[in-house]
């Protein structure tokens, strides 16, 4: 079960011990029945106080129980919730993670909350509705075996039923997880591109389209809905045949024979309740626990793998031999042969579509060459940790919605001095003066610049004190002035710096060691 793999041990446990106590609250009702009838028939005033103080008694005591059986519940899905989201971050994280970032949002949000009300509340009903089946079922072997044996088979009958439905229910919450996850997906790329849609007046047409998947996705919620109420209406229907047409039946005719009380009838009428209506919402939540099945099998499959923090290497060379990059059938480029030494200048330059920023990141180690060797300091990168031992500076920064301080060092502890170096090479210090370190940069980092969030991606790659700098366009948003003094502190620096960049000056490329030119590699290093 996954509430027993997922969640908290100790909710687990007395969420099954409390669980346990509280089906006795259906053998209670039926005793206090009973014994109110069998009272009325030839019981005395001092009998009905005694069952009437036991009554509340046991009323007030039951009240207890589930009152801390829906706290300790709560907890249990709470800490389901909390170590399966947990999990699938940390699996985002790995790099071994294969997911589209479409698809790991879906996973994370829709999916999850599917599982939560149709999977961990659905086995938490099961095992309580079990229980109780159990306890009343038991009391009932009690009051009379025969009549019983009669419930119990029919009690057979809806199970049998509800597996004629189980392969449908199956297949059609297939269906509406795979249209799901392409709702996302559209949705996802509509709201990136609400401007371009409006800037070339395509309203009509996504409103079309993406109306399109608002059918196909409800379309599927519909049919498995539908096939969920068959299978759980269908089995309510047969349950009731089976237990009062049928086993009732038998009851009666035990007492018209003279086998059975009517005081034991009623008892049993009373506990019959707590038979078939458990074994009921038992069926249905199978049945639902079914519509999540493909969002367990997901969550079982992710394995995450801990692994010991590296130290960052001191990068010393770096060979490519032969290397290559394809994506998709494409070639981007191939017959790479470079050697970087440490403190070399290096400029990456070709035109679009060449394969330069992902040329940096293969160097990184968050892609791989297609074909070729890597090696960093005379070895193979197959088994050396690269991923946090460059400082890739993007063009793009990823911005946390937090403040200037907590973007620069990504909760890093880094002393004040380091801090200050950095934001004074990386050219922040106006806006930092302005702002200050706390200042809360917002959402994307909508409250800075473009040229103020690159120069704070700079300032990040530089405060992490790596070795060799991996640049990405990294001044293609400053002006001229400010391009110039970063550009000047980075080829003046005694870092290794491997760059991509458009706007560079006579002056400044005399000052690199190298330039690779992706689109003319027979002829690439100068």
């Amino acid at each position: 079960m996954m509430i027993f793999s997922y969640g908290d041990k100790k909710a687990f446990f007395l969420t099954a011990c409390l669980s346990i106590v509280s089906s006795f609250s259906a053998v209670f009702s039926a005793y206090i029945m009973g014994s109110y009838i069998n009272i009325a028939t030839k019981g005395n005033i001092e009998q009905l106080q005694k069952i009437i103080m036991v009554t509340i008694a046991g009323l007030v005591f039951f009240y207890a129980i589930k009152l801390a059986l829906g706290y300790a519940t709560n907890q249990l899905i709470y800490s389901c919730n909390t170590t399966i989201k947990e999990r699938l971050f940390q699996a985002a994280l790995s790099p071994a993670n294969q997911q589209s970032i479409k698809e790991q949002i879906s996973l994370m949000t829709n999916d999850l909350k599917q599982l939560e009300t149709k999977g961990l509340l659905s086995e938490v009903t099961i095992l309580q509705n079990s229980l109780v089946f159990i306890s009343a079922i038991s009391y009932s072997f009690f009051l009379d075996i025969k009549t019983t044996i009669a419930f119990i088979l029919a009690s057979i009958v809806p199970t049998l039923v509800t597996k004629l439905f189980s392969k449908k229910i199956k297949k059609t919450s297939e269906n509406w997880s795979q249209q799901n996850g392409k709702y996302v997906g559209k949705l996802t790329d509509y709201f990136s591109g609400i401007d371009t849609i409006i800037n070339y007046g395509a309203e009509t047409t996504a409103n079309k389209d993406f109306k399109k998947s608002i059918v196909s996705l409800e379309g599927a919620l519909k049919k498995m809905n539908n096939t969920v109420n068959v299978s759980s209406t269908t089995t309510y229907s047969v349950a009731s045949i089976a237990v009062f047409g049928c086993a009732f039946g038998f009851g009666v005719y035990q007492v018209i024979q003279g086998g059975l009380s009517v005081g034991a009838l009623l008892a049993i009428t009373q506990v019959s309740n707590f038979i078939i209506n458990p074994l009921l919402i038992v069926v249905t939540a199978v049945n639902d626990r079914k519509t999540a099945a493909e969002t367990m099998d997901k969550i079982r499959k992710i394995r995450i793998t801990e692994q010991e923090k590296m130290p960052s290497i001191d990068i010393e060379l770096l060979q490519v031999e032969g290397g290559g990059i394809t994506i998709d059938d494409k070639e981007l480029f191939s017959h790479l042969d470079l050697t970087i030494e440490k403190g070399d200048k290096v400029l990456i330059a070709a035109p679009s579509g060449y394969g330069k920023s992902t040329l940096l990141k293969a160097l990184a180690g968050f892609s791989s060459f297609s074909q070729g060797a890597y090696y960093v300091n005379d070895e193979n990168t197959l088994t050396t940790n690269l991923q946090t031992s460059f400082s890739l500076i993007k063009q793009r920064p990823f911005i946390f919605d937090n403040t200037i301080l907590f973007n620069l060092t990504m909760g890093n502890e880094y002393s004040e001095a380091d801090i200050q170096a950095a934001v004074e090479a990386s050219g922040m210090s106006d806006f930092v003066s302005e702002k200050g370190l706390d200042y809360p940069v917002g959402e994307n980092g909508s409250n800075l610049s473009g040229g103020q969030l690159q120069r704070l991606e700079i300032g990040r790659g530089l405060l992490s004190h790596r070795s060799t700098i991996l640049a990405d366009e990294i001044t293609s948003a400053l002006d001229p002035e400010m391009s110039q003094k970063v550009s000047d502190y980075l080829l003046n620096s005694n870092l290794t710096l491997i760059e991509v960049a458009h706007k560079v000056s006579a002056e400044q490329l005399r000052k690199y060691t190298k330039v690779v030119y992706l689109d003319q590699l027979d002829s690439s290093l100068i």
